[in-house]
């Protein structure tokens, strides 16, 4: 600290605390800060006690801690799959500090603060409604701190499962109609292939896909490859 007024028997008050000081002249003081005083970010009021007689305390300054910027470096998981439940997703990585918070695609979940090079996310079931690729980062608070890089977390969509068509057969010759596939897993983009050749198909729900079949597939007997 630098100033005027200084004797041998000034201390540096921290927040009203006494450090360890070292009187360098007059102008001069030298104090040792402890890491515990830079353990969280905070703004500590710093000033200068000289002894009695006459002496007293100076006005007071301001020394600022900084939260570190975060640094996330991997998801666990990385992914997941359409309709899955909610999940914890752990997020590793440098310079997290108890008041991070995870973003997914800019939106914050609920964080818990596991360390400085971990914390784990509550990730909703509405989260995992369809495939997308989600932008997860990290925001620390003020003073310092602010919003990290973003990680890919994928949700994939899920393979299909074809159980049952209705109707199942028809006459050759017979004119175009509209076939129910019922299985699990279709989202919306399924497609219904007929000998692998996509059909105009819409999507009922998980469980149901209709396809419009026209009448030139049904212009000879031939059984389809569905």
């Amino acid at each position: 600290m630098t100033g005027s007024n200084f004797v041998d028997g000034s201390a540096v008050l921290w927040n009203g605390q006494a450090r360890g000081t070292v009187f360098a002249g007059s102008t001069t003081l030298r104090a040792a800060i402890p890491a515990e005083d830079l353990a969280s970010a905070a703004t500590a009021a710093v000033s200068v006690s000289n002894p009695a007689p006459g002496g007293g305390a100076s006005g007071a300054g301001t020394f600022v801690v900084f939260n570190p910027a975060p640094s996330p470096s991997a998801l666990e998981p990385s992914s997941s799959t359409a309709g899955s439940p909610g999940f914890s997703l752990a997020v590793t990585g440098s310079g997290f500090v108890d008041g991070s918070v995870v973003l997914w695609n800019g939106q914050a979940r609920n964080t818990v603060f596991a360390g400085s090079n971990r914390l784990n996310a509550a990730i909703p079931t509405e989260d995992l409604s369809s495939a997308a690729a989600a932008a997860v980062s990290v925001f620390n608070p003020a003073p310092g701190g602010g919003a990290s890089d973003a990680g890919t977390f994928v949700v994939f969509n899920p393979a299909p499962s074809l159980s049952a068509l209705a109707p199942s057969s028809a006459t050759a010759g017979s004119p175009g109609f509209s076939l129910t596939a019922t299985g699990a897993n279709f989202v919306g983009g399924s497609t219904v292939l007929w000998n692998g050749r996509p059909l105009n198909t819409h999507f009922i729900d998980a469980t149901r896909l209709s396809a419009a079949i026209p009448a030139e597939d049904l212009a000879s007997e031939r059984p389809p490859s569905l």
